[in-house]
């Protein structure tokens, strides 16, 4: 390990390149205590016009550039652009008064495209001091630059160190190696005025998890270690910066020594000290509970702030400065469903603030006046906004082309992508793939965010609406290949798109029958409309089932085009689709000679002769079907509503299920009516009761809880993705003494 300490500064940097040659001479780096190293060269910063004045960046250590910025705002952010081997280090202005200042850059060769916030753990509050840490390949250094002074020091030089985090007061900083050897595996720490650094924390390096790692600071003695305890669960602890080695024993979730437990903890928000240090933890799918804490290390009491009645996840909490609220970042558990920023004051009453897929963090100013949040988009390229949601604007952006006017400039705002109307029919289907196309694929030309696209396929050419793009799926329209492409391709243009391989058997329901060698489908797959020919010899009959699974055999044209050649047999388990659920009324098997039913709810479906019961290879291989017992029928429907095909049937719990899914059926109860939502293309239609309030109906990922009625069908309780905007919980118990 080298602790190396090279200290230079803008000002010397600037007077040396002044009488430097055009030949700049080197000057390398040893494994001195306070080295001084001169400018090497001078790079003049590209700044966006508009921003501040930071100066230029000049070279200060090699392969490492800085601009002083001379003051830092008071709500602020750093962040990180990697772009064509360069990491580009930005200063963030909340206020909105300014755009992003680069402050500094260094050169990473090999790493590609990224764009991220630096972690608030590697910067001091106030802004002045931050760490710069390397990632492989190439040498791990650890600087500590003052971007208002333009000043760096090389801190660290280890192969195997990463994560380091710095001291509230910045005199300290806490790193995690990665070793083979108890002796040197764990947490370090060193001052940033120089020495040798020194073991704090160690494991042994073959459990699985070693080592833990470096935190946060809790105070500017305290490092809060994070400690892996197998696969549910992770320990946090606090170790003054003084004390003796302390050892983590996997085997028994213990710290030797002088280590201060505090508890299970994915994450911390240490902004109010350690009289109130808050510790957020979230259940898994291993288990445990989601839950908000507050500790006062020095007496070891705690406060629960927060516990959830129903099994919702958490993604985030933050203090605000006054300690009378907190912010939690919070989504449903298991499922998903839609990402909520919530308000929980102390006395227990909630509001929601945001509901975004895009939701990643949150916080308040340092006077508590605003809220932020940060938004991340992972569509294409990767980019960050951050948005203050008290005055309602945006007041940073991110993008691979840097940052604040940069990317507006690149990203022209893309052609909305309109909601699916309901289908005439007998099933309201939404088109979220929109208009469907199948065959080989003669030429495409890809959209782009503001132009139109081209794709010819079989006998037919279709233009490609701005804005959809092609490749999320793994695929893209290769001339020549037999494929299917959906999206963008004309009404409805759907909100979805994308390309995959042709199958030859292709499931859907039908929707249109327009001529008799024309017929198309709200297929399975892709929920998209597909338009396909049928052969003479097909033999589809022309009253065919609107409103069951139907599953076709297909092939290529002469022509490119995709042509229906009959149906597939409905002995695939392919072939089936979910026609009901709810509770075994009534059983008569059938037998090879004589007919059977099945009563399930209010519903009853007669069953063909001979039909027996088909296993599920991989779970349920017997059938499960006896009155009492509450199920989902997976079956092959005919057009005479005769099932021809049974199994396998899901079995539901006494207290119904949870479904998740993207609404492709909606119809909204009335006062005197029902509603029904499907929320996959073969799923069974779920009643809604009247007078249950579902909230809206858009065609996105929603969840719903689903409960067993008085008929024993199974219908909607409530969503689940999604609570009313103010709720109440326990209020907070008073600060511990």
């Amino acid at each position: 390990m080298r602790a190396l300490r090279f200290r230079v500064g803008i000002a010397l940097a600037l007077a040396t390149a002044a009488a430097m040659s055009c030949a700049p001479e080197t000057v390398p780096l040893t494994p001195s205590p306070r080295a001084s190293a001169a400018a090497t060269s001078s790079v003049t910063a590209s700044a966006s016009p508009g921003s501040p004045t930071p100066g230029p960046l000049l070279e200060v250590l090699p392969g490492l550039r800085l601009a002083a910025v001379r003051t830092i705002p008071r709500d602020f952010l750093y962040a990180r652009v990697i772009s064509n081997g360069i990491e580009h280090i930005y200063l963030l202005d909340l206020s909105g008064a300014r755009e992003p200042a680069e402050v500094a850059q260094r050169d990473v060769p090999g790493l590609g495209a990224a764009v991220g916030l630096l972690q608030l753990s590697a910067v001091t509050p106030d802004g002045e001091l931050l760490l710069l840490a390397s990632t492989p390949p190439g040498p791990q250094r650890t600087y500590a630059i003052r971007p208002a002074t333009g000043d760096a020091m090389l801190v660290l030089e280890q192969a195997d160190a990463q994560e380091p985090v710095l001291s509230p007061d910045g005199r300290w900083f806490a790193f995690t190696r990665f070793t083979q050897s108890i002796g040197t595996n764990g947490v370090w720490v060193e001052a940033i005025a120089g020495g040798a650094p020194r073991l704090l924390v160690t494991e042994d390096p073959s459990w699985n998890g070693s080592p833990p790692r470096a935190m946060f600071w809790a105070s500017e003695r305290l490092v809060a270690v994070n400690a892996s305890v197998g696969e549910a669960s992770s320990l946090v602890a606090v170790v003054d910066v003084d004390a003796a080695v302390v050892t983590f024993d996997a085997t028994r979730a213990m710290f030797s020594g002088s280590a201060r437990l505090l508890g299970p903890a994915f994450g911390a928000d240490p902004s109010r000290g350690d009289a109130d240090l808050l510790l957020w933890y979230t259940v898994t799918p291993f288990g445990g509970r989601t839950s908000v804490t507050a500790y006062d290390v020095q007496s070891g009491r705690s406060r629960q702030l927060y516990v959830p009645a129903a099994q919702v996840g958490l993604n985030g909490a933050r203090w605000h400065p006054d300690g009378t609220r907190i912010a939690t970042i919070e989504g449903l558990f298991p499922g998903g469903g839609v990402t909520s920023l919530w308000v929980r004051q102390s006395d227990g009453v909630a509001t929601r603030q945001l509901e975004d897929s895009d939701l990643a963090a949150a916080w308040w100013s340092r006077d508590g006046r605003a809220l932020f949040a940060q938004l991340t988009s992972h569509v294409g390229a990767r980019t960050i906004r951050i948005d203050d949601l008290t005055n309602h604007r945006t007041v940073a952006t991110l993008c691979e082309q840097g940052a604040g006017r940069a990317c507006a400039a690149v990203t022209p705002t893309p052609t909305p992508k309109p909601t699916p109307a309901p289908l005439a029919g007998p099933i309201p289907w939404r088109a979220i793939g929109g208009v469907e196309a199948c065959g080989t694929v003669r030429s495409f030309a890809a959209p782009t965010s503001s132009a139109a696209g081209q794709l010819s396929i079989g006998s037919r050419t279709f233009g490609l609406a701005p804005g959809y793009g092609y490749r999320g799926t793994g695929f893209v329209p290769t001339s020549g290949m037999d494929m299917c492409v959906w999206g963008g391709l004309g009404d409805p243009s759907g909100v979805e798109s994308g390309a995959g391989p042709l199958d030859h058997s292709t499931c859907g329901y039908v929707v249109d029958r327009p001529a008799p060698d024309r017929l198309v489908l709200m297929t399975r797959r892709d929920r998209g409309l597909l338009t396909l020919t049928v052969a003479a010899t097909a033999g589809i009959a022309a009253d065919i089932s609107r409103t069951h699974l139907r599953c076709f055999d297909v092939a290529v044209d002469p022509s490119g085009d995709a042509q229906l050649i009959g149906r597939t047999p409905s002995s695939t388990l392919t072939s089936r689709e979910e026609v009901g659920c709810g509770t075994v009324k009534l059983y008569v098997p059938p037998t090879v000679s004589s007919a059977g039913s099945i009563s399930l709810g209010s519903r009853t479906y007669p069953i063909r002769a001979g039909v027996s019961y088909s296993g599920d290879p991989a779970g349920q291989r017997i059938d499960p079907v006896r009155p009492g017992v509450a199920l989902c029928l997976n079956a092959v429907i005919e057009d005479d509503e005769t099932i021809s095909a049974h199994g396998p049937d899901r079995v539901l719990g006494t207290a119904g299920s949870l479904e998740c899914g993207q609404v492709v059926i909606y119809r909204a109860p009335t006062t005197s009516t029902p509603g029904e939502v499907r929320l996959y293309v073969g799923s069974s239609t779920k009643a809604i009761p009247i007078g249950v309030d579902v909230l809206d109906d858009s065609p996105s990922y929603r969840c719903f809880a689903l409960e067993l009625d008085a008929r024993g069908d199974l219908v909607v309780a409530r969503r689940t993705d999604r609570l009313p905007p103010v709720a109440t919980s326990t209020p907070w118990p008073t600060h511990a003494p």
